[in-house]
């Protein structure tokens, strides 16, 4: 038998053994049931059973916090309360750790004061830290460019920091007008981005800040390096410019002496050529004769022995050294080979 009807088969004998579906309607509540209940307690599944559909209103919690939007996927932000606006940005603060909301423990705000005064006694560009709530906003009408430009446009150069407490990755940076022009305006945007990468490796808010202090005066050093070698060049332009202008004066002073004794240099120089020429010639008539010159050495008269002109010996002195010892033993002693026989 083919495989389709065993299956066609065994489905006709599995159907009466199968239950029957409940047919039973859900149970429901009449008029005077549903008032009793409503006044004694509250009636779980109402509207399942059919109760109205009005709902009541949710309570009143005060001010919602902070909700993420759906659409955009960024985090609501409540603006800086104004009470505390005078205090950030009214006029140039007085220490370099600005939290009047007291966002900070008095102990990390104290550790994190002590590390900026510190940079400040070392380095020539304070380091000024604006504390803020990551759910914050900065008003619209306060701008960290008008801020820099109206309470730092004198005294020590400065850096400015936007700072959310939790959120380094918000943080903003602007430059006082009394920072050196020199330093190439690349150089703040990437010590930013440095000191916020350092603090993003850390978990708590406040060794976050911590971190991102000490990477950026890291990178403030970097920029006082740049200032130093700036200035160095500066002055050894200086240097090289006024040894150039001691060089030209010379020159000219040089200059102006030569052409005071042009007139006579000239009158000078017909007698001088022939007087050199003279000198000239006879240096070298005088070397010539040197070159051809003979020498004659005087004869020296000799006593002849035994009859003969020249002979081994004559002229000859014998000295002795000592009178004691016989002559044999005080001559030069020499080679056998080189006697003669």
């Amino acid at each position: 038998m083919k495989p389709w009807l065993w299956l066609t088969l065994a489905a006709g004998l599995a159907g009466p053994l199968l239950p029957a579906r409940d047919t039973t309607p859900l149970p429901t509540l009449s008029e005077a049931q549903r008032k009793t209940m409503a006044t004694s307690e509250w009636l779980a599944g109402d509207q399942i059973l059919g109760g109205s559909t009005d709902a009541e209103p949710p309570p009143d919690l005060g001010e919602a916090p902070p909700t993420a939007d759906l659409a955009t996927g960024k985090t609501a932000t409540l603006p800086v309360a104004e009470k505390y606006l005078a205090a950030y940005f009214d006029t140039r603060p007085e220490t370099f750790l600005i939290d009047p909301q007291g966002l900070l423990d008095e102990s990390s705000g104290h550790d994190l004061l002590g590390l900026l005064k510190a940079h400040s006694s070392d380095s020539p560009i304070d380091l000024f830290i604006y504390v803020f709530a990551k759910d914050q906003e900065i008003p619209g009408e306060v701008r960290g460019e008008e801020l820099s430009e109206r309470c730092f446009a004198t005294g020590r150069p400065a850096l400015l920091v936007y700072y959310f407490l939790g959120a380094p990755q918000q943080a903003a940076l602007y430059a006082s007008p009394s920072l050196p022009e020199t330093i190439p305006a690349t150089e703040p945007p990437q010590a930013l981005q440095s000191a916020i990468s350092q603090a993003s490796q850390a978990a708590n808010p406040a060794e976050q800040l911590h971190s991102f202090i000490e990477q950026l005066t890291k990178r403030i050093y970097r920029m006082e390096q740049m200032l130093h070698s700036i200035a160095e060049d500066a002055e050894g332009s200086k240097r090289s410019l006024a040894l150039a202008a001691k060089l030209a004066k010379k020159s000219s002073s040089l200059s102006a002496r030569l052409a005071r004794l042009q007139p006579l240099a000239q009158k000078l120089a017909i007698p001088g050529l022939l007087l050199i020429s003279g000198l000239a010639v006879i240096l070298g008539i005088a070397g010539w004769r040197r070159r051809q010159a003979t020498y004659r050495f005087p004869e020296l008269t000799v006593e002849p022995r035994l009859g003969g002109e020249h002979a081994a010996g004559v002229g000859a002195v014998i000295a002795f050294a000592s009178v004691n010892l016989p002559p044999a033993s005080q001559r030069q002693q020499v080679a056998d080979d080189s006697r003669r026989t």
